[in-house]
């Protein structure tokens, strides 16, 4: 693969990556939502979508990591940064943004899949706390026994 191909795969997969967080942040919300109405079978199919989106971006990583280095690059954020600056001048400020939107997106999916996974530890927490303890001689109830 040339240098411009490289680049220019590594420029798409970026513009991808920005999509690729803008449905993960939508998808975070929605299983917000399904977690606090405990909708499980939404959440099931949005944990399948929010998997199907990490996929690609850990795939993209993977390649822009290894483009990086085939351009003698640093494979880290700085490198990516040297990158779009060495691109002429028309792509530099679309991408250039793109990559900032992208740092900034991901921080905030990274907040919002801790809140929703707090939100399910507080859950469990309320759900084993409702429940008797076995040494409480109320557990039985909950065990399935010999039917009459």
């Amino acid at each position: 693969m040339s240098k411009a191909d490289l680049v220019r795969t590594l420029c798409t997969e970026l513009l991808a990556d920005r999509q690729h967080l803008h449905a993960i942040n939508a998808i975070l919300s929605a299983q917000r939502q399904a977690i606090l109405t405990y909708a499980q079978s939404e959440l099931d199919e949005l944990n399948q979508q929010l998997m199907q989106h990490y996929r690609q971006l850990h795939q993209h990583a993977r390649q822009r990591i290894a483009g990086l280095q085939q351009l003698g690059l640093p494979a880290a954020p700085q490198g990516m940064t040297q990158l779009l600056a060495e691109l002429p001048e028309g792509a530099r400020q679309p991408l250039q943004s793109a990559w900032q939107e992208i740092t900034e997106r991901l921080q905030h999916c990274q907040q919002a899949n801790s809140h929703n996974q707090q939100l399910i530890e507080m859950q469990y927490d309320i759900l084993q706390n409702s429940l008797p303890a076995t040494g409480e001689g109320l557990s039985w109830l909950y065990q399935p026994g010999p039917h009459a």
